[in-house]
């Protein structure tokens, strides 16, 4: 069964699961909570583990990865690795399904750019190619103003 998430809301989540046969559990509840309520926010796994035990202390890490594993394979988030470490992030439509992540190399700040002009680039690709990107994120790494500032200073 193929069913098209149209927003990011909590309960809009709730009911896609629910639709597509996953039982919503106290720990999902509240991992899609996190998420929901932080929808810009790239999360590794271990400041997502601090998030969650804060809501329910006897939350577990098999606990985490098994409803971060079930999360990205109904697309809801995705997740994208950066300098060795795995991030994860609510896939909303205001992102769509590509976009570019800007990392400092010095902080290691993650902001993300979607601007048209990523869509123009893909769409030179496809017709270059003939290859349909569904979904993905572009990584580029630099240095954010924050971390320039600091250096000339």
């Amino acid at each position: 069964m193929v069913i098209k998430l149209e927003n990011v809301s909590l309960q809009s989540l709730i009911d896609f699961l629910k639709k597509t046969g996953v039982k919503i559990t106290l720990t999902r509840f509240i991992l899609l909570k996190t998420f929901t309520d932080n929808p810009d926010v790239h999360f590794d796994f271990n400041r997502l583990l601090k998030i969650v035990k804060k809501e329910d202390p006897n939350y577990g890490v098999a606990t985490l990865y098994r409803n971060l594993n079930m999360l990205v394979k109904k697309n809801i988030i995705s997740v994208n690795t950066i300098n060795n470490v795995k991030y994860y992030e609510i896939i909303t439509p205001q992102k769509g399904n590509i976009h570019i992540h800007l990392i400092c190399k010095y902080c290691n700040n993650v902001e993300e750019y979607l601007g048209y002009e990523v869509m123009q680039f893909l769409n030179l690709v496809k017709n270059k190619y003939g290859f349909d990107i569904n979904y993905g994120s572009i990584n580029a790494y630099g240095i954010c103003k924050k971390c320039k500032q600091k250096v000339q200073e």
